[in-house]
Protein backbone atom coordinates (compact mmCIF):
# COMPACT_ATOMS: atom_id res chain seq x y z
CA UNK A 1 0.00 0.00 0.00
CA UNK A 2 1.40 3.39 -0.96
CA UNK A 3 0.91 6.31 1.43
CA UNK A 4 0.10 9.66 -0.12
CA UNK A 5 -0.82 12.96 1.42
CA UNK A 6 -3.63 14.91 -0.05
CA UNK A 7 -2.88 18.35 -1.50
CA UNK A 8 -4.92 20.17 1.18
CA UNK A 9 -2.98 18.27 3.87
CA UNK A 10 0.37 19.37 2.34
CA UNK A 11 -0.82 22.97 2.16
CA UNK A 12 -1.91 22.82 5.78
CA UNK A 13 1.54 21.54 6.83
CA UNK A 14 3.23 24.29 4.85
CA UNK A 15 1.04 26.96 6.45
CA UNK A 16 1.79 25.64 9.95
CA UNK A 17 5.55 25.51 9.26
CA UNK A 18 5.54 29.05 7.83
CA UNK A 19 3.57 30.37 10.80
CA UNK A 20 6.00 28.70 13.25
CA UNK A 21 8.97 30.26 11.45
CA UNK A 22 7.31 33.68 11.55
CA UNK A 23 6.70 33.35 15.30
CA UNK A 24 10.32 32.36 15.83
CA UNK A 25 11.56 35.47 14.04
CA UNK A 26 9.08 37.84 15.70
CA UNK A 27 9.30 36.72 19.32
CA UNK A 28 12.93 35.70 19.85
CA UNK A 29 15.50 38.43 20.49
CA UNK A 30 17.47 39.15 17.36
CA UNK A 31 20.73 40.99 16.86
CA UNK A 32 21.99 42.53 13.66
CA UNK A 33 25.63 43.58 13.58
CA UNK A 34 27.32 45.51 10.80
CA UNK A 35 31.07 45.08 10.82
CA UNK A 36 33.80 44.95 8.23
CA UNK A 37 37.38 43.92 7.89
CA UNK A 38 40.10 44.52 5.34
CA UNK A 39 43.21 42.44 4.68
CA UNK A 40 46.27 44.48 3.74
CA UNK A 41 49.63 43.25 2.53
CA UNK A 42 52.77 45.03 1.32
CA UNK A 43 56.37 44.37 0.29
CA UNK A 44 58.94 44.34 3.06
CA UNK A 45 61.45 47.16 3.36
CA UNK A 46 65.00 45.82 3.38
CA UNK A 47 66.99 48.14 5.60
CA UNK A 48 69.14 47.19 8.59
CA UNK A 49 67.57 49.91 10.77
CA UNK A 50 63.95 48.92 10.06
CA UNK A 51 61.95 48.70 13.30
CA UNK A 52 58.43 48.25 11.92
CA UNK A 53 55.46 49.58 10.03
CA UNK A 54 52.59 51.94 10.76
CA UNK A 55 49.24 51.56 9.02
CA UNK A 56 47.23 54.75 8.64
CA UNK A 57 43.57 54.72 7.64
CA UNK A 58 40.42 56.79 7.54
CA UNK A 59 37.27 57.40 5.55
CA UNK A 60 38.71 60.25 3.45
CA UNK A 61 41.59 60.15 1.03
CA UNK A 62 44.74 61.53 2.66
CA UNK A 63 42.96 62.10 6.00
CA UNK A 64 43.96 59.26 8.31
CA UNK A 65 42.38 59.49 11.73
CA UNK A 66 43.32 55.93 12.76
CA UNK A 67 46.77 54.37 13.12
CA UNK A 68 48.05 50.93 13.93
CA UNK A 69 51.62 49.99 14.75
CA UNK A 70 51.96 46.49 13.30
CA UNK A 71 55.60 45.91 14.15
CA UNK A 72 57.51 43.94 11.53
CA UNK A 73 54.41 42.33 10.03
CA UNK A 74 53.93 42.88 6.31
CA UNK A 75 50.26 41.93 6.31
CA UNK A 76 47.46 42.78 8.65
CA UNK A 77 43.70 42.44 9.01
CA UNK A 78 41.99 45.61 10.16
CA UNK A 79 38.65 44.63 11.73
CA UNK A 80 35.77 46.56 13.24
CA UNK A 81 35.33 48.84 10.25
CA UNK A 82 31.93 50.36 9.56
CA UNK A 83 30.24 48.50 6.74
CA UNK A 84 29.01 50.26 3.61
CA UNK A 85 31.89 52.76 3.90
CA UNK A 86 35.04 53.47 1.93
CA UNK A 87 38.34 53.41 3.82
CA UNK A 88 41.69 54.68 2.56
CA UNK A 89 44.94 53.09 3.77
CA UNK A 90 48.62 53.97 3.63
CA UNK A 91 51.68 52.39 5.24
CA UNK A 92 54.94 53.87 6.49
CA UNK A 93 58.13 52.21 7.66
CA UNK A 94 59.92 53.44 10.76
CA UNK A 95 63.48 52.95 11.94
CA UNK A 96 65.04 52.09 15.28
CA UNK A 97 65.97 55.80 15.48
CA UNK A 98 62.33 56.95 15.30
CA UNK A 99 62.52 58.14 11.69
CA UNK A 100 59.45 57.48 9.57
CA UNK A 101 59.18 57.14 5.80
CA UNK A 102 56.72 58.95 3.57
CA UNK A 103 53.32 57.34 3.07
CA UNK A 104 53.10 54.44 0.64
CA UNK A 105 50.71 54.62 -2.26
CA UNK A 106 47.19 55.01 -0.91
CA UNK A 107 44.67 52.23 -1.37
CA UNK A 108 40.96 52.97 -0.98
CA UNK A 109 38.59 50.07 -0.44
CA UNK A 110 34.82 49.90 -0.13
CA UNK A 111 33.91 47.79 2.91
CA UNK A 112 30.63 46.00 2.26
CA UNK A 113 28.26 45.50 5.16
CA UNK A 114 28.53 42.20 6.98
CA UNK A 115 25.14 41.17 8.23
CA UNK A 116 24.98 38.75 11.16
CA UNK A 117 21.59 37.80 12.46
CA UNK A 118 21.45 35.98 15.76
CA UNK A 119 18.30 34.42 17.13
CA UNK A 120 17.73 32.98 20.56
CA UNK A 121 19.43 33.16 23.94
CA UNK A 122 22.88 34.13 22.58
CA UNK A 123 21.54 36.99 20.46
CA UNK A 124 22.59 39.62 22.99
CA UNK A 125 26.27 38.64 22.96
CA UNK A 126 28.57 40.69 20.79
CA UNK A 127 31.24 39.04 18.63
CA UNK A 128 34.79 40.08 19.48
CA UNK A 129 36.84 40.40 16.28
CA UNK A 130 40.60 40.10 16.35
CA UNK A 131 41.95 43.55 15.64
CA UNK A 132 45.21 42.63 13.91
CA UNK A 133 46.51 39.38 12.50
CA UNK A 134 49.10 38.61 9.91
CA UNK A 135 52.30 36.84 9.06
CA UNK A 136 55.80 38.15 9.62
CA UNK A 137 57.77 37.92 6.42
CA UNK A 138 60.94 39.53 7.72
Amino acid sequence: MEWKKSIPSCRYSLVIASFAALLLVLFYPARIVHAGRVNLEWDAVTHPDLAGYMVYYGTSSGDYNETADVGNWTSVTIAGLEGASTYCFAVTAYSVYGEESDYSNEVCIFVPPLLIIGVGADASSTPQPTAFTGQNSL
